[in-house]
């Protein structure tokens, strides 16, 4: 049997139905490649997204899913130094096969870019030629204050507030960014 790939990833199955060729991908991903909403739905299975939420002593990382529907947090990074972010951000980049990750942008109540949303800039122009996906950035303002009052309204304490607040943020950029790509924003 010949191996069939799309995007450089195995195709599993390829039916014919009465629409036309369909492809299953890793048994997940149904799609009717005679159709552009097929190639649309088959290209979304193929692909995930990280959003990064970056702060000044951690950075929150949320993930979505296969099918670019939900966002979740999946952890937190420390800062210590450059290269050890880097290293922590290339193996969370290659334990979800992201091909793209969504950078927070802090940017001003006026829309405009401020000191923060430069310091993030230069850390993404850093990024860019040492990661092998696609680096774009996003509007996060308010991300964090949603995420201190989603975990005021769960009760949670003040210390597990600072572990999770920035996870928490990361999601919620990350939600943004996914329901715009959906088209429902």
């Amino acid at each position: 049997m010949e191996r069939r790939f799309i995007k450089g990833m195995p195709v599993e199955t390829i039916l014919e139905g009465e629409f036309g060729p369909h492809v299953c991908f890793r048994k997940k991903a149904w799609g009717t490649l005679s159709e552009p909403r097929g190639l649309f739905l088959l290209a979304r299975a193929l692909m995930s997204i990280l959003g990064l939420d970056i702060g000044e002593k951690r950075i929150g990382v949320a993930a979505s899913d296969e099918l670019l529907f939900m966002a979740h947090p999946v952890g937190m990074i420390e800062h210590t130094s450059k290269k050890d972010t880097l290293q922590q951000i290339k193996r969370i980049v290659d334990d979800y096969k992201a091909q793209k990750i969504v950078v927070g942008l802090p940017k001003t109540m006026k829309g405009e870019i401020g000191t923060k949303a430069e310091e993030i800039l230069k850390f993404v122009e850093f990024l860019k030629p040492r990661l092998a996906c696609e680096i774009v950035t996003w509007d996060e303002r308010f991300t964090t204050v949603q995420a201190e009052r989603k975990l005021l309204e769960h009760d949670v304490s003040r210390a597990k507030r600072r572990e999770k607040r920035d996870q928490l943020a990361a999601e919620f950029m990350l939600q943004s960014y996914l329901d715009y790509l959906k088209g429902t924003v």
